[in-house]
């Protein structure tokens, strides 16, 4: 959650393949440093857009699906 999936793993080609518009925490963290957020909302639909793509590339029982989950319900 916290850095864009590398491309160079061996994740990369297939995860930047499957999901259209990758986001990561950094990438909420420098918009809101920038600025780039002028209400809420916005920030919302990026946090739940970085939520779905995991959910939409990780297997129901990865840990990682199952700590994005947990992010959701804190979220929410």
């Amino acid at each position: 959650f916290l850095e864009l999936v590398d491309r160079g793993s061996d994740d990369g080609p297939e995860y930047y393949s499957t999901i259209e518009r990758p986001i990561a925490l950094s990438t909420i963290s420098r918009r809101l440093k920038n600025e780039q957020y002028s209400a809420i909302h916005q920030f919302k639909k990026d946090f739940e857009l970085m939520l779905n793509n995991c959910f939409r590339y990780n297997e129901s029982s990865s840990d990682i699906y199952k700590q994005g989950k947990r992010l959701q319900t804190a979220f929410n």
